[in-house]
């Protein structure tokens, strides 16, 4: 199965976009934080993917943004 990159790292956009509004809403709750870390996770897991960082993509925007997470649910 050949792999669209393009939308892998769209997707990996869009988890960015999530976390950053969800951040700048600046609300608590379960599900809010559910979200958050699963987003900031498969950021996780897609910068391990070798055709991510094959990819030619600058990462450390993503990297940023985990730290953001991780730092605003307090782990």
């Amino acid at each position: 199965m050949e792999r669209n990159v393009q939308q892998d790292i769209k997707a990996m956009w869009d988890s960015v976009h999530l976390i950053d509004a969800t951040i700048q809403a600046d609300k608590h709750d379960e599900q809010l934080d559910n979200n958050v870390r699963r987003n900031y996770q498969h950021l996780e897991i897609m910068m391990g993917k070798d055709w991510i960082i094959d990819s030619g993509e600058d990462l450390q925007p993503f990297v940023d943004c985990v730290a953001r997470a991780k730092t605003w649910l307090g782990e």
